[in-house]
């Protein structure tokens, strides 16, 4: 599950997602026009009810935001899967 979260999010962010799909997840650098030290990071959206805890917008925006910087920056899907894989069997 995690895995395919966090794949989903990389595409995303890679802007590889149709277009009806890429509204669930927002970069950093589209809401504010500022450089942070976090700026790789994702912001999650706000909800005001308890069910939207596990929306994808949601959960994997943490578990983005715990990965490495060097995942998060991957050159392209393939890499970033491989890489992926190695670092949740490295840290199961």
């Amino acid at each position: 599950y995690n895995f395919h979260v966090n794949n989903f999010v990389y595409l995303s962010v890679n802007n590889l997602l149709p277009k009806c799909c890429s509204h669930h997840i927002v970069p950093h650098q589209t809401i504010h026009n500022y450089v942070f030290r976090k700026e790789s990071y994702v912001v999650p959206l706000s909800f005001k009810c308890c069910i939207r805890e596990n929306y994808v917008g949601t959960t994997g925006l943490k578990l983005w935001n715990t990965l490495p910087k060097c995942l998060q920056q991957s050159s392209n899907v393939f890499l970033f899967r491989k890489a992926l894989k190695q670092y949740m069997f490295d840290n199961y």
